[in-house]
């Protein structure tokens, strides 16, 4: 089964929104003891096929304060995944967590499912031995985390193992067996790089660990690319990683992420080097995604200066063919 569907069966029973959510404002010490909490099989007890490639069109990945920031007009163009920024950098504010946290409880829209994002497996297994905290979580719509290793936010000793093939010393392998072992889901997002550089024997042992997917960083690239050249590079890294976890018995998740400002950049680069014509903002990142479509998942928009954030709607309505 998919990340998607994964997510979505394990949405799927999750309880009403009255029955899930408090308020806006909802303490997450408070409800974490509750008896109220949703309990959630794993979601390989259910079997469904793959909800998004060659079924319906790749979800949108946002961070969770985008999305509600503009949900009115965001409306009608999901499915939607949104993630919570708990990254060891933003969590070194002692309310951050908190925070985020309220901010996917506010959230009860059908076509959105919520993970968080981490930069440690140390910080994942912390949150998840408070008493409680899983339960929480799934009681607000959490089904799943995500791993986002980078330099600046995961610790060197995890940096200096993505490529062991030992799923006890390997980073991403630890976390996704912390998440499965507690039933959640996981994608893991590393620089665009790392991706093509971790070996097939490390990609084994994530997979083997848990992991559903990647993150597949394009916004630097395709900023200066033509399309054919970057839907050539992603199709050749989703094949080894759909090809990986095929190999174990499971699907990969492939989710490829833009930003609205490299998506303007690269308007002009293609019009220049590439003979494309653009007829609008953001063509050259429509052009891309449609290429793309039934090859992956999901299409993430990172979108956190005011210039992203204010580009956000209108890339995703190009992205959704408007």
């Amino acid at each position: 089964m998919g990340f998607i569907a994964r997510l979505l069966v394990v949405a799927a029973l999750l309880p009403a929104c009255s029955a899930r959510l408090g308020s806006d404002n909802a303490d997450p010490d408070a409800g974490a003891s509750s008896s109220d909490a949703a309990t959630r099989p794993h979601p390989d007890a259910a079997s469904s096929s793959d909800a998004t490639v060659g079924n319906q069109r790749p979800a949108l990945f946002l961070a969770a304060d985008n999305y509600l920031e503009q949900r009115e007009q965001l409306r009608g163009y999901g499915p939607f995944i949104v993630y919570a920024w708990c990254t060891d950098p933003a969590l070194s504010n002692p309310q951050q967590y908190d925070r985020e946290l309220q901010t996917l409880a506010a959230i009860d829209d059908p076509d959105v499912v919520e993970i968080i994002m981490f930069s440690s497996y140390l910080t994942l297994q912390t949150k998840l031995a408070q008493p409680g905290q899983a339960d929480y979580l799934r009681s607000i719509g959490v089904t799943g985390f995500g791993f986002n290793s980078e330099g600046f936010m995961t610790p060197a000793n995890q940096m200096n193992s993505l490529g062991d093939a030992d799923p006890s010393t390997n980073a991403v392998a630890r976390f996704s067996a912390i998440a499965e072992n507690a039933g959640f889901t996981v994608l893991w997002g590393p620089i665009r790089v790392t991706a093509d550089a971790v070996p097939d024997p490390a990609l084994n042992g994530m997979f083997g660990a848990g992991l559903d997917g990647v993150g597949l960083q394009e916004q630097q690239f395709v900023e200066s690319a033509c399309v054919d050249d970057r839907v050539a590079a992603v199709e050749a890294t989703a094949a080894r990683y759909r090809g990986i976890a095929a190999a174990r018995g499971t699907t990969a998740h492939i989710d490829v992420q833009v930003m609205p400002s490299r998506c303007l950049n690269g308007d002009t680069y293609v019009a220049a080097h590439c003979g494309t014509a653009i007829t609008a903002d953001y063509d050259h990142c429509a052009q891309f995604a449609a290429a793309i479509e039934n090859d992956v998942d999901s299409i993430g928009i990172w979108a956190s200066s005011p210039d992203d954030r204010a580009g956000l709607v209108p890339l995703v309505r190009r992205l959704r063919g408007e």
